[in-house]
């Protein structure tokens, strides 16, 4: 039996974080955004299926479900899907250190459960998107190294878009800068700044509805605006600052969705355990990700 706040999110029409499924709604989004049908979805894994199978050095997965991920966030043009793809995975060859062939999935649970610095909240808002948060100032770089903590957030990422009404409805981060200090600017350099750049302008099957960045610091403004050099023009259009104006954030978020932490109603939620629940049946298939991509 669900709480009282779960039933109050469903009389109110707030649609889960696990779908599954798409409602008639967001069947007929992904038809007038997206472009896609039966017709298309057909040709476009099928097309795209020929063009990986062209490139001998890379070993993906080439299953439907996979591939439609892809093509969903390119809009089912195909070349661009198969684009996406190799991006994806030179960013992956690129940083070995984060993403190694055999990831140790352990270190990722304990950092999650330790700082409990990122996750993902139990509805989505009215246009379907999932909320993801990265709380940085939660992260210890001295305890957790930047790796490990970049992995956990790549996990995030790419376990929520395993779901069909995220695909077509995207989602909206929340980049908590409370308590980001010099050690924080520190460890993320340059370098990972970049990895961050690539991954939201090209290089992820994710539809990016919005950014948002609250208590923001001037150490967190050095590292935004170094980071900001590696966005597109697109991205930055999305990213929204609120400072500690949680109505502002309300604004843009429903404070229905939202802990105690943003002024929100949701005052039961706890980040390690709800990620614990939701999220770690990705854990595998994170796993084998790690040994794809170029040969």
């Amino acid at each position: 039996m669900g709480s009282d706040y779960d039933h109050l999110m469903k009389r109110k029409g707030f649609f889960p974080y696990q779908m599954g499924y798409l409602t008639d709604w967001m069947v007929k989004l992904a038809k007038d955004e997206l472009e896609e049908s039966e017709e298309t979805r057909s040709q476009g894994i099928s097309e795209l299926r020929k063009v990986i199978a062209k490139h001998k050095e890379l070993n993906v997965w080439i299953d439907d479900a996979y591939l439609l991920q892809l093509l969903r966030a390119r809009k089912f043009d195909v070349k661009r899907a198969g684009e996406l793809l190799l991006r994806f995975y030179a960013l992956k060859r690129d940083y070995p250190e984060i993403y190694p062939p055999e990831i140790d999935l352990e270190s990722i649970k304990t950092a999650q459960e330790e700082a409990s610095c990122c996750g993902a909240f139990p509805y989505r808002d009215k246009n379907g998107s999932i909320i993801l948060f990265y709380s940085i100032g939660k992260w210890d770089p001295d305890k957790i190294p930047v790796p490990v903590a970049i992995s956990v957030a790549t996990f995030m990422l790419l376990q929520c878009i395993e779901d069909p009404a995220t695909q077509v409805c995207g989602l909206r981060l929340i980049i908590d800068a409370k308590n980001v200090f010099l050690k924080h600017m520190r460890a993320l350099t340059p370098r990972y700044l970049q990895l961050f750049g690539r991954g939201l302008r090209n290089s992820l099957p994710i539809r990016f509805a919005g950014i948002h960045i609250t208590n923001e610091s001037i150490f967190f403004s050095y590292i935004f605006n170094i980071l900001k050099l590696f966005l597109s023009e697109k991205i930055k259009k999305r990213v929204h600052f609120h400072g500690k104006d949680m109505k502002h954030l309300h604004r843009h978020i429903p404070k229905e969705i939202l802990p105690s932490e943003f002024d929100g109603d949701n005052n039961t939620y706890q980040a390690s355990e709800w990620v614990k629940k939701e999220m770690y049946s990705y854990l595998e298939k994170f796993g084998e990700l790690h040994r794809k991509g170029y040969l």
